[in-house]
């Protein structure tokens, strides 16, 4: 009996030994290395949280820079509640300078937008056609009042055909629109 007793026990002990190894020991070892691994990840969290502090004037000093930036943006922009009205802003900044030089208007096309959403504001492109004629002598002054507008008004295309005593044009400007959002 005691032999036999004695082949259980051993018999026991041998599975137990080999239930720790097979499972226990690898469930052991992968609990390590997790823990490994969470420790790696939190230090290089650390690293980057103090890289940040180090960083703190630096990224708010970016942050009033871009801010002036923007400011200095909207001032340049049309200011609307809607398209329309900026649309409406912008032909009377482009009509200010045909009267101022003496330019005659032969067709306004209808202002074309698109949108550029942001955080707090909401960007529109403006564009407008504009079909001219004028003489010879009105070109110069014509441009400078163009070149007076800027930044409002950007000249994107700007193209002239002399007939025999006048001169016609066509001419493509674009200007931003800003629209706060609420």
């Amino acid at each position: 009996m005691i032999t036999k007793e004695r082949y259980r026990i051993i018999l026991f002990s041998s599975l137990l030994i080999l239930l720790v190894i097979i499972y226990v020991i690898p469930w052991v070892w992968s609990l390590y290395h997790r823990q490994l691994l969470e420790i790696s990840q939190s230090e290089q969290r650390i690293q980057r949280y103090e890289k940040l502090i180090e960083d703190t004037e630096l990224l708010q000093e970016r942050v009033l820079t871009k801010q002036r930036e923007v400011d200095a943006f909207s001032d340049w922009a049309f200011k609307g509640n809607n398209q329309a009205l900026m649309g409406t802003s912008l032909q009377q900044t482009l009509r200010k300078v045909v009267d101022a030089s003496g330019v005659t208007i032969r067709e306004m096309s209808v202002t074309r937008f698109s949108k550029l959403e942001g955080r707090n504001e909401s960007w529109t492109l403006i564009l407008q056609d504009m079909s001219f004629a004028l003489e010879e002598k009105q070109i110069l002054s014509f441009l400078k009042e163009l070149e007076a507008q800027r930044p409002k008004l950007f000249i994107t295309t700007f193209s002239l055909q002399q007939n025999r005593r006048q001169i016609n044009g066509n001419l493509t400007v674009v200007g931003f629109g800003l629209e706060a959002v609420e």
